[in-house]
C-alpha cells in the first residue's frame, strides 16, 4: 500500500471461510489471513487484504473474540 491508495475495511467473524473463497474466485491476494500476535491464540485478531476486480484494495478484520464475564 501507497500514501493515496484507496482501501475499503470491513470487519468479519468468518475471515478463514471468505479467504478460501477470495482465493477461488482468483482474486490477486495481497496478504492472506494473519495476525500481528506474536502467541496466536483463540483471542487474537486477524487481518487479510486482497485486491478486486478495480484495484481497490480490500481489507478485511476478524475482531478478537471477547473477554468472558
Amino acid at each position: 500500500m501507497q500514501t493515496g491508495d484507496i482501501a475499503l475495511i470491513m470487519v468479519t467473524r468468518d475471515i478463514f471461510p471468505l479467504y478460501e473463497k477470495v482465493k477461488k474466485a482468483g482474486y490477486t491476494i495481497i496478504s492472506p489471513p494473519r495476525t500481528q500476535d506474536p502467541k496466536p491464540g483463540p483471542n487474537s485478531a486477524y487481518e487479510m487484504m486482497f485486491f478486486d476486480r478495480d484495484g481497490v484494495i480490500i481489507n478485511f478484520i476478524q475482531s478478537a473474540a471477547p473477554a468472558p464475564k
